[in-house]
C-alpha cells in the first residue's frame, strides 16, 4: 500500500554536508544506502548539486533516521504516501528544478536507481512498491519531455544562456582591445597636478 513509502528532503546544510562526504569519498552514497537498507524494506537515496532525498518503502510507524553515515538528517519536508510518491514523479519530470524540464535530473534519478539496485536495497518492479514507483517516475519523466512542450522549453533557455555567454564574453574582448589601443595611441600624462591638488585639499 502506498502508505509504505516515506521521503526525506534534507536541508541545506545537510545536504551541503553529504556533497562534501561524496566529493571526499564518493563510496559513502554505498555505505549510506546499505545503512538505511538495513531498517527499512527498500530505499532510494538521490544526491545532487540541488538535493539530498531519501526514499524509504517501510511500515507506516517506521522512524525515520536522524542520521546516516556520519551526516546528521536536517530535514526541510518529511513526506509519507502520495505526497511522497508525487515528490519522486515531479523530480524525474524536472518540475522541482530551477530550470524546469531540464534533462539532467532525470540521469541523476536514473543512475541513483541503479546504485539502489547494485547495493540490493531496492527491490523489482515486480516486487517492490519504490522500485515501481521510480519505473515509473522515469518513465513519466521522458514522457514529459518528449510529449510537452517543457523539454523544448528547457532546451531553449540553455541554448539562450549559452548564447548570451558567448555575446558577453566576445562584448567583454572588445572593450579590453579598444581600451588597449586607445592606451597605446594616447600620449603620457603627468599626474603631479593632480597629486597637488589632492594634497592641497587635506591641508589645513
Amino acid at each position: 500500500m502506498i502508505e509504505r513509502l516515506h521521503g526525506i528532503q534534507a536541508s541545506a546544510a545537510s545536504a551541503q554536508a553529504a556533497r562534501q562526504r561524496l566529493a571526499s569519498r564518493p563510496e559513502w552514497i554505498d555505505e549510506a544506502l546499505r545503512e538505511l537498507g538495513s531498517g527499512v524494506d527498500e530505499c532510494l537515496v538521490l544526491a545532487t548539486c540541488e538535493r539530498f532525498e531519501l526514499f524509504v518503502s517501510a511500515a507506516p510507524e517506521a522512524r525515520l533516521p536522524s542520521e546516516l553515515c556520519g551526516v546528521a538528517l536536517e530535514c526541510a519536508a518529511v513526506r509519507h504516501g502520495p505526497a511522497c510518491a508525487a515528490r519522486l514523479l515531479r523530480i524525474a519530470a524536472g518540475l522541482e528544478s530551477r530550470l524546469r524540464g531540464e534533462p539532467h535530473v532525470l540521469g541523476q534519478v536514473t543512475r541513483a536507481v541503479q546504485r539502489a539496485r547494485s547495493a540490493g536495497v531496492l527491490g523489482s518492479k515486480e516486487n517492490g512498491m519504490l522500485a515501481t514507483l521510480a519505473v515509473r517516475a522515469i518513465r513519466a519523466g521522458r514522457r514529459v519531455r518528449a510529449e510537452t512542450p517543457l523539454g523544448a522549453l528547457a532546451r531553449s533557455y540553455v541554448s539562450a544562456t549559452i548564447d548570451a555567454v558567448g555575446a558577453a564574453r566576445a562584448s567583454r574582448a572588445t572593450w579590453a582591445g579598444a581600451r588597449s589601443s586607445a592606451a597605446a595611441r594616447s600620449p603620457p600624462t603627468s599626474t603631479l597636478g593632480c597629486s597637488a591638488r589632492a594634497k592641497s585639499r587635506w591641508t589645513c
